[in-house]
């Protein structure tokens, strides 16, 4: 790994530890580090099988019924965790990769939600994609593992499309842009095809209601300023009307 060829010492520890069978049973380091996360599956499918061999009236049936949606959703988040971990890796090793972009890539306001390869418009050669939460950035890998920088395509407006499977495409779907261009991207099989929609109709969603918010907020901000206004108004005339009380008071 990365670490452990910046530090030979650390790559020698793990050595020994490993051919000490005794205390590490012949598993290295990371072995053990993975198996807080292969209990998680383990688990959801020890409750699944208590549930289908249990009376649905015996006393335990619905707290095993918990349990087990208990665990499917510590597994989801630990796989949403990861899949955030492996994005920001993934965006700052593009960052320093990536050729021929005219704009800096990187801000604090920019997060990568999906990357992997796609063909484009049934284009014969996919390229490498990366979805952020504003742009979809459209890469070419060359021999020396650098992304040379193709397209940006905003996704401010944009809307997802699905396709059936025919007419020379499968595993499609599209992204509508505001100016009625549509990119029809494909997917190497129908897991990645839903893993990408799925993501990407997260993004439009968070999006949609971003720009909810700032209307909102505007519209807010405009009723706080006419009552303020009103406000101001009311205290001016009672100003005026205590002017001229006294006035009238010095005159008698």
């Amino acid at each position: 790994t990365e670490i452990e060829e910046k530090s030979p010492a650390f790559h020698e520890f793990l050595r020994e530890l490993t051919s000490q069978a005794a205390r590490s049973k012949g598993l290295n380091l990371y072995s053990y580090l993975i198996m807080p996360v292969q209990r998680l599956p383990r688990y959801e499918m020890m409750f699944g099988d208590l549930i289908r061999h249990t009376p649905e009236d015996h006393p335990d049936y619905s707290h095993l019924q918990r349990a087990l949606k208990n665990i499917i959703g510590v597994a989801k988040e630990v796989d949403e965790a990861k899949h955030h971990f492996n994005c920001k890796l993934k965006f700052e090793e593009l960052v320093s990769r990536m050729l021929g972009r005219p704009k800096e890539l990187a801000n604090e306001k920019r997060t990568l939600h999906m990357y992997g390869d796609l063909t484009v418009n049934k284009g014969a050669t996919p390229y490498e994609c990366f979805m952020f939460n504003d742009i979809f950035v459209l890469c070419k890998v060359s021999d020396g593992g650098l992304y040379e920088w193709v397209k940006d395509i905003p996704l401010q407006g944009a809307a997802l499309k699905n396709y059936r499977d025919g007419s020379g495409i499968t595993n499609a779907f599209g992204v509508a842009l505001a100016n009625s261009e549509t990119y029809l991207l494909s997917a190497r099989n129908g897991d990645l095809k839903q893993s990408w929609m799925t993501r990407i109709q997260k993004v439009l969603l968070l999006k949609q209601s971003l720009l909810h918010d700032v209307d909102r907020n505007a519209e807010v901000e405009k009723k706080l300023k006419r009552v303020a206004r009103r406000r101001s108004s009311r205290r001016l005339s009672q100003k005026r009307s205590s002017a001229m009380g006294a006035i009238l008071s010095l005159g008698n």
